[in-house]
């Protein structure tokens, strides 16, 4: 009788928790996806070429050659964030792999390619997004 009694009270907090929406998965992934930094810089002629003056024609490339600029150079545009991951030679190596992780629209990477464009990057443990700045 008791075993059921409490078999009961379980099922009633699931339904309870459901009803609310509560989901530990989706919380525990939400807490996952939560973005370690987030900043907003200006793709600028200079980030175009790479310290050899190759022109760079990959988008993801030139995001980071931008943050090399930015850290390595000491070349900001206006309007430039700094941003304390990609400070590092070690995290900007990972800019490729993290940015195939994430998300970024093939006009974005087209606009990039043109430079001139402000953007955002949205920095998390194992990917990055980047998109047009609104505005």
């Amino acid at each position: 009788m008791k075993r059921r009694v409490l078999v009961g009270l379980i099922a009633v907090c699931a339904l309870v928790l459901a009803a609310a929406g509560f989901d530990a998965a989706e919380a525990k992934d939400k807490k996952k996806k939560k973005p370690i930094e987030t900043y907003f810089t200006l793709i600028g002629p200079e980030d175009l070429y790479n310290s050899s003056g190759v022109r760079l024609t990959d988008a993801v490339q030139i995001v980071r050659q931008d943050r090399a600029n930015v850290h390595r150079y000491g070349i900001r545009h206006e309007g430039d964030e700094m941003d304390s991951f990609f400070s590092s030679l070690e995290n900007r190596n990972k800019l490729p792999a993290m940015a195939a992780k994430g998300k970024m629209r093939s006009d974005t990477a087209r606009l990039i390619r043109q430079g001139d464009i402000y953007i955002v990057v949205t920095i998390y443990k194992d990917r990055i997004d980047i998109e047009i700045a609104a505005g």
